[in-house]
C-alpha cells in the first residue's frame, strides 16, 4: 500500500471563503487555495490540511479537508494588547509547526511570510511549493511589491522553491529566468460544488463587474464611466468597501450621479454565482491580472466576458467566451453595446466559454494534475 502524502496549504486570508461570509474581503488567491486544497483532499493519496487565520466561525474540517486555525495577525488596537496577541500567536504557531509531520507546504501571495516558510521547510526537510498570485510576484520591473522591504527575502526563497506554480505564460517566462522548477497551471472553477442550473435566470440586469476592492489596478472609475455612457442599461459593481480610501470616496460620489449602477458592498464566495446569474454579461476594467477567477466564474454561469485590458494566456480568444479590447476604450464600449443588443451573440459566447471552462478549467481536472505533480515531487 502506497504511503499517504501529508500536505499543508498555508493561506491565512482564506477564512472568509471557508466560512462563506461576506464581512471580510478576500481575493482570488485565497479562493483558489481553499478550493484546490478541498478538491485535492478527495484523493486518498493525500492527507490535506488548510491553515487559516483563526476566526470564531472556522470549522475544524470540511469533508475530507482538515482546517487548522492559527493567529497570524491581530486586530487589537492598544500597543500592549497587540504585543500580547502577537506573543500568543508566535507561541501557538511554533507549537503547531514544530509538531507538524507533513512532507509538503504550499503557500501563495508574496511577502516576508514566504521567506519564513521556506526557512522552515529547509530546516525540517520539507518540500516548499509557491503558487503565484499575481504577475507582480514574478518580475523585477517596477511594481508595488518590489518596493517593499521584504522583496529581496521573497525573491531569495522563490529562487530556492522546490516547485513554483505559475498561472500564465508571462509568469512562466519570467520565473524560468531564476528557477528550473517552474510549472504552469491556470486557475480552476468548481462546476460540481454549485448547481448552476438550479439557479433560475430571471429579471436580469445587463452588466456586472466584481472587483473585490477599490484599487487603481481594478479601475472602478472606468466601469462607472461605462455605466454613465449607457444610462439605459442596468449595471452592478460588486466590491467590498476596502482598498484605497480616496478612491472609495471618489467612487461613492460618482455612484450618486449614476442611478443605473447598483453597488453591492461585498458578498460571500458562493453568493457571487447568484449575482452573476442575474446578469447578461460580465466586464472587467482591470489593468493587470494573473488569471482572473471572475472570468472562470462568469464562464461557468454562461456569461460572456468583455475585458478592457487583460486576457491572460489569450484565454478569452482561445475559449471563444469573450472579447478583449486590448486597452482601446472605444472598442471596449462598442463591444459592450454590440453584445447588449444581440441576445444570440450573448448566448453563443456564453455557451462557448462555459464548455471551454468545463473541459480545461474544471477544478477536479486541475486538482488531478496538481496531485500528480506533487507525487512526482515527493518521489
Amino acid at each position: 500500500m502506497s504511503k499517504t502524502i501529508k500536505i499543508a496549504f498555508i493561506s491565512p486570508g482564506s477564512f472568509p471563503v471557508v466560512n462563506d461570509e461576506d464581512q471580510h474581503p478576500y481575493g482570488g488567491a485565497e479562493t483558489q487555495m481553499y478550493l484546490l486544497s478541498k478538491e485535492l483532499s478527495k484523493n486518498k493519496k493525500f492527507d490535506v490540511t488548510l491553515v487559516i487565520q483563526n476566526n470564531p466561525n472556522n470549522p475544524t474540517q470540511v469533508e475530507n479537508l482538515k482546517i487548522v486555525s492559527l493567529p497570524f495577525w491581530t486586530q487589537e488596537k492598544s500597543v500592549f494588547s497587540r504585543m500580547a496577541e502577537r506573543a500568543k500567536g508566535i507561541r501557538l504557531n511554533m507549537k503547531f509547526w514544530l509538531n507538524y509531520n507533513g512532507e509538503v507546504l504550499v503557500q501563495r501571495s508574496a511577502g516576508i511570510f514566504t521567506f519564513v516558510i521556506w526557512v522552515y521547510c529547509k530546516l525540517f526537510s520539507k518540500k516548499f511549493v509557491y503558487m503565484v498570485a499575481h504577475d507582480w510576484d514574478t518580475s523585477n520591473a517596477p511594481n508595488p511589491l518590489n518596493k517593499q522591504y521584504w522583496w529581496p527575502f521573497f525573491r531569495f526563497s522563490l529562487r530556492r522553491a522546490d516547485l513554483i506554480v505559475a498561472q500564465n505564460d508571462f509568469q512562466t517566462q519570467q520565473l524560468k529566468l531564476i528557477s528550473q522548477h517552474v510549472w504552469t497551471m491556470e486557475n480552476g472553477v468548481p462546476f460540481d460544488l454549485i448547481s448552476y442550473q438550479s439557479l433560475k435566470r430571471s429579471h436580469l440586469r445587463d452588466v456586472v463587474y466584481i472587483a473585490t476592492r477599490f484599487t487603481d489596478q481594478k479601475q472602478p472609475l472606468s466601469y462607472i464611466k461605462l455605466a454613465q455612457i449607457l444610462p439605459q442599461c442596468k449595471f452592478t459593481l460588486v466590491s467590498f468597501e476596502a482598498g484605497e480610501p480616496e478612491l472609495i470616496k471618489i467612487c461613492k460620489n460618482e455612484f450618486i450621479k449614476t442611478p443605473n449602477l447598483n453597488w453591492i458592498s461585498g458578498t460571500s464566495w458562493k453568493a457571487k454565482f447568484k449575482i452573476l446569474l442575474g446578469h447578461r454579461i460580465y466586464v472587467s476594467t482591470s489593468i493587470r491580472e494573473g488569471f482572473p477567477n471572475t472570468f472562470l466564474e462568469a464562464a461557468a454561469c454562461k456569461l460572456p466576458v468583455v475585458s478592457l485590458n487583460v486576457d491572460p494566456n489569450s484565454y478569452l480568444s482561445r475559449s471563444g467566451g469573450g472579447l478583449c479590447a486590448n486597452g482601446s476604450w472605444e472598442l471596449f464600449v462598442e463591444t459592450v453595446k454590440k453584445l447588449l443588443t444581440n441576445p444570440g451573440l450573448i448566448d453563443r459566447l456564453g455557451k462557448q466559454g462555459q464548455n471551454y471552462a468545463k473541459e480545461y478549467n474544471s477544478l477536479n481536472i486541475l486538482a488531478k494534475r496538481f496531485g500528480n505533480k506533487l507525487l512526482t515531487l515527493t518521489n
